[in-house]
């Protein structure tokens, strides 16, 4: 800004000014018009219901809110509210399953190797707000960090 000043100070040609002032305003339409795209993202969340759910990861604490449509068990989508996990480690962890989570709409995925306890916060934390939607007719199987591995008795 400081630049912007100098250049046109008061011996400045009055063309030179009114291109400035041109340009800063071409600068703002493109910026407004960019803002008033990115609402579109907020509106498809007005019809949804949303819960914050909280995990425990690595570092501390995965706070994340859930969007889901009322009475229809699915998750509609996920934001990352806070979490304290290393961005390179439990950070990519975590975007690359919430990533699996809204392609497959279900919280039952293995842990990132080399990122469990980051990976385990951020699907409990899922699946803690997922616990707290009231749906007509439940899941028929329920979300689960843990997959059960039990083998058939008769082997």
């Amino acid at each position: 800004m400081k630049r912007l000043f100098t250049r046109f100070n008061l011996k400045s040609s009055r063309r030179e000014a009114a291109g400035a002032v041109a340009s800063l305003t071409g600068l703002l339409v493109m910026l407004g018009a960019g803002l008033i795209g990115c609402t579109g993202l907020d509106s498809s969340r007005a019809e949804l219901e949303a819960h914050e759910g909280i995990g425990q990861g690595y570092r501390g604490l995965i706070h994340v809110l859930v969007y889901a449509a009322p009475g229809i068990p699915g998750i509609g989508d996920v934001e990352i509210l806070e979490h304290q996990e290393d961005p390179f480690v439990g950070g990519a962890a975590i975007e690359e399953l919430l990533e699996l989570i809204l392609e497959t709409g279900s919280t039952d995925l293995d842990a990132v190797s080399g990122a469990t306890e980051s990976s385990t916060g951020f699907l409990a934390a899922v699946e803690d707000a997922l616990a707290k939607f009231r749906w007509e007719d439940p899941p028929a199987q329920p979300f689960s960090v843990y997959h059960s591995r039990e083998r058939d008795s008769r082997e």
